[in-house]
């Protein structure tokens, strides 16, 4: 009875996992979102990071929970599995849509990685171009009221 107690425990934290896993996916479709329209917003996107390691946070705890849940029937699932036909088999089919999921969620976030980086560097090239703009924009007016002074003694010393 026990044993079946700690099953169902492991079927409930996978369900839970998968859920967890379902919201990092939201939230990283989301961000991608504001990404893709270049409306990165430095306090939406720590929300974003923010709400994003809590879920992080939680699948660790809950993958803890389940290794040290798992540790106790192992033996018991491997020698009379038979009994819990049903919830080896939905555990199984709970691993597979979590290892799928976990994949998606990689590629999703290698490819905001990539996105946000092509955004900074168009940002720290808008950057760079604004102060070369501004201290040439300077140099050439400093240079031009310099140049008319003098040409300007000059002619008045002439006359």
């Amino acid at each position: 009875m026990e044993n079946q107690t700690y099953v169902s425990i492991l079927v409930a934290t996978l369900r839970k996992k998968d859920s967890v896993l379902n919201e990092l996916i939201i939230l990283t479709d989301q961000q991608k979102e504001m990404i893709d329209k270049g409306d990165v917003s430095t306090d939406v996107f720590e929300s974003f990071l923010s709400r994003k390691d809590s879920l992080i946070q939680e699948l660790n705890r809950l993958d803890e929970g389940f290794e040290a849940i798992y540790e106790r029937v192992k033996q018991e699932l491997t020698t009379h599995g038979a009994l819990f036909k049903d919830e080896i088999i939905e555990m199984q089919n709970l691993i597979g849509k979590i290892t799928d999921k976990s994949v998606t969620l990689q590629t999703a976030e290698k490819r905001n990685q990539s996105s946000m980086e092509a955004f900074f560097a168009g940002r720290r090239k808008e950057i760079k171009d604004y102060h070369v703009n501004h201290r040439t924009v300077t140099s050439y007016y400093k240079s031009m009221a310099n140049t008319h002074q003098g040409q300007s003694y000059f002619m008045d010393k002439k006359k």
